[in-house]
């Protein structure tokens, strides 16, 4: 288990850090220095390693919540393409679940892979720093889409 920060490599607009708003269980980008926002410190559990040898990893904010629903896990939902968070990370959240891939053309950076069993083909989380949000995409590849390589940065 190890407590990070994931920090987005979009190159558009100031959001970069990955923010669980535990009260709403939804999830933004906030902008650099992100130390007034506890959803930006996020524990990371290995659980298993997929058929390519990559760990599969679930995420738990950490947020500070006093009311509200205080979901914790980031969970992809593949068939609109959304993220938000999960109350937990078991059954019928199989988007709380998420591979952490070298990316190819970015050594030292990941891309993360939904393994959520729903339908639909969106499996990459994106960050779209112009507008704050956050999302799935089909493809983490073309060069329009550096939202989908993230740092991951130890705590």
């Amino acid at each position: 288990m190890s407590r990070i920060r994931l920090k987005c490599q979009g190159t558009l607009g100031v959001g970069r850090f990955l923010n669980g708003k535990t009260i709403e269980g939804t999830v933004d980008l906030v902008p650099e220095p992100p130390d007034s926002f506890s959803g930006t410190v996020w524990e990371m559990r290995e659980v298993a390693t997929d058929d390519k040898g990559q760990p599969i990893i679930v995420l738990r904010c950490e947020g500070a919540s006093v009311a509200g629903k205080d979901d914790r896990f980031l969970d992809g939902h593949t068939a609109d393409g959304t993220v938000a968070l999960a109350p937990d990370n078991a059954q019928p959240f199989s988007g709380t679940q998420w591979s952490l891939i070298q990316a190819a053309a970015h050594p030292g950076f990941f891309n993360l892979r939904c393994g959520g069993t729903g339908t639909g083909d969106k499996r990459f989380l994106d960050g779209r720093t112009l507008n704050k949000t956050v999302g799935l995409i089909v493809d983490p590849t073309p060069s329009q889409f550096t939202g989908a390589v993230w740092d991951v940065q130890t705590l």
